[in-house]
C-alpha cells in the first residue's frame, strides 16, 4: 500500500471515450475482469490491548469499495477521494488472527480523466483508549493584533466507555523544534457513556513567527487529555499563524497583497498513477514553487493529507 492496479494494466486501444479519457486502460464497464479487485490483510492485536479502542481508516479507495472485517460486513464508501474510517473494536479477534478483506469495484467513473483503481491512499490501524480525541478533532486558527496573536484551538472529546468519565484537556503551542512556547489552563470536562463535547481553549504569545511564502514556519499544536491525573491520549498537528483575506482588490497575506501564481493539478503521476509515495508529493510542490507558482488547486476532489502537508510546508498561499 498504497495500491493502483490500473497502471500496471496494458493499453488497449478502443473506440470509447471513457477508455481514451482513462489512458487507454482496460478498467471500466467494458473490462469487467479488471476493474474489481480484492485486498485481504491478516493480523493481530495482542490480548493486553483488549480494553483500548481501535478504528481502520482507509484515505481513499477507488472506488465503490465494500469492507469486511472477521466475516463482518463494515460498510460501504462510493467514494473514490473521500476517506471513512470504522470502529472496529467489537470484532477483532484479540487471540487470533483477523482478516480484513475490501472489495474495489472501478467500473464506474467519477471524473473523465486518469483515477485509478484500488486501494491507493494510506490504511491506518488506529488505536486509543476509551476517552480520546475524535478523527479530526482538533480544530486551530489564529487572531493576530499588532504584533500579538491569540491561537484558538477546539478539541472534540469522546467517551466510548462503558461508565461516564471526568478529564482535563490542555493544549499547548510549540515551536518546530518540540519546545514549549505557551498553553492554554487545563480545562475539566464530564463526558456520558457515548457522549462528546467541544472544547474551546486559546493560547497568547507575543511576536509570533508568521507564516509567509518566504518564510512558512510552521508551529505545533499540541492537545492531551488526562484522566485520574494520567494522560489517556494526545493529539498534535502543525499550524501556520497567519491572517489571509480576500478583498475586491486581491488576496493579502499578513497585510501584504499577494499575486496568485497557481496551478491545477490531477492527484496521479507519471510512472505510479494514483498511488503516490508521501515524497513524491513534496517533489512535485518544490518542483512547482521553483518555477514560481504559489497556489495549488486539487482536481477535482478531496486531496490526500499529505498533499495539503506538503503544501504547507514549502509555503503556499492557497491548496484546495
Amino acid at each position: 500500500m498504497p495500491h493502483d492496479w490500473a497502471v500496471t494494466l496494458p493499453f488497449v486501444k478502443v473506440d470509447n471515450f471513457d477508455v481514451m479519457a482513462h489512458g487507454y486502460k482496460p478498467v471500466g464497464g467494458l473490462f469487467p475482469e479488471t476493474s474489481i479487485g480484492w485486498y485481504r490483510k491478516h493480523f493481530a492485536v495482542a490480548a493486553a490491548d483488549s480494553g483500548q479502542r481501535f478504528q481502520i481508516q482507509f484515505d481513499g479507495i477507488f472506488r465503490d469499495a465494500n469492507i469486511w472485517l472477521n466475516g463482518f460486513y463494515l460498510g460501504n464508501n462510493k467514494s473514490g477521494y473521500c476517506g471513512i474510517a470504522y470502529d472496529i473494536t467489537d470484532y477483532i479477534n484479540f487471540h487470533g488472527d483477523n482478516i480484513l478483506v475490501v472489495r474495489a469495484d472501478a467500473t464506474q467513473y467519477e471524473g473523465w480523466f486518469y483515477e485509478g483503481a484500488g486501494i491507493y491512499r494510506h490504511v491506518w490501524l488506529n488505536q486509543m483508549n476509551n476517552l480520546h480525541v475524535v478523527k479530526d478533532g482538533i480544530y486551530a486558527y489564529s487572531n493576530i493584533q499588532n504584533n500579538k496573536a491569540i491561537i484558538n484551538i477546539e478539541t472534540t472529546v469522546e467517551n466510548k466507555a462503558l461508565t461516564a468519565a471526568n478529564a482535563t484537556v490542555k493544549a499547548y503551542l510549540k515551536d518546530r523544534n518540540g519546545n514549549i512556547i505557551a498553553s492554554s489552563k487545563e480545562q475539566p470536562v464530564s463526558l456520558a457513556i457515548n457522549e462528546n463535547k467541544s472544547i474551546k481553549q486559546s493560547i497568547n504569545i507575543n511576536t509570533p513567527r508568521l507564516w509567509s511564502l518566504e518564510d512558512p514556519y510552521l508551529y505545533r499544536v499540541s492537545v492531551i487529555i488526562k484522566s485520574g491525573g494520567i494522560t489517556v491520549d494526545s493529539k498534535q498537528l502543525r499550524f501556520g499563524i497567519r491572517d489571509i483575506a480576500i478583498k475586491p482588490n486581491g488576496v493579502f497575506l499578513n497585510g501584504k497583497h499577494i499575486k496568485i501564481y497557481g496551478v491545477n493539478n490531477h492527484q496521479d503521476h507519471a510512472g505510479v498513477g494514483s498511488a503516490m509515495p508521501d515524497y513524491l508529493q513534496y517533489y512535485r510542490v518544490n518542483l512547482l514553487k521553483n518555477m514560481g507558482v504559489n497556489a495549488y488547486r486539487t482536481s477535482h476532489n478531496p486531496p490526500t493529507p499529505e498533499l495539503l502537508d506538503a503544501c504547507d510546508s514549502p509555503g503556499y498561499a492557497g491548496a484546495g
